[in-house]
């Protein structure tokens, strides 16, 4: 299957532009990209929602900025994670 993502709402704290949002892992997929709608993604942070087992994390490199179109992460099959990405 896939992973679906959406972004729920965007906010501005200080000079860093923040987003929030939902991925969903459907079928046996147990990662892939999020696409943040920031350009330079500097700090991400996943938790998962309605799972069992709670496991989930972002799979890349945070010690300098990243693209903001493709941040990997990885959980559960058929798990539902939210996530805040902070950049610009």
């Amino acid at each position: 299957m896939a992973i679906t993502n959406t972004v729920i709402w965007k906010s501005v704290f200080g000079n860093k532009r923040v987003h929030f949002g939902k991925s969903v892992l459907s079928g046996t997929v147990t990662g892939g990209d999020v696409n943040t709608g920031l350009i330079k993604c500097e700090g991400f942070m996943v938790c998962p929602y309605n799972s069992t087992a709670q496991e989930c994390g972002v799979n890349e490199d945070l010690s300098s900025p990243i693209d903001g179109t493709a941040v990997a992460i990885v959980g559960e099959t058929d798990a539902t994670l939210y996530w805040l990405a902070i950049g610009h």
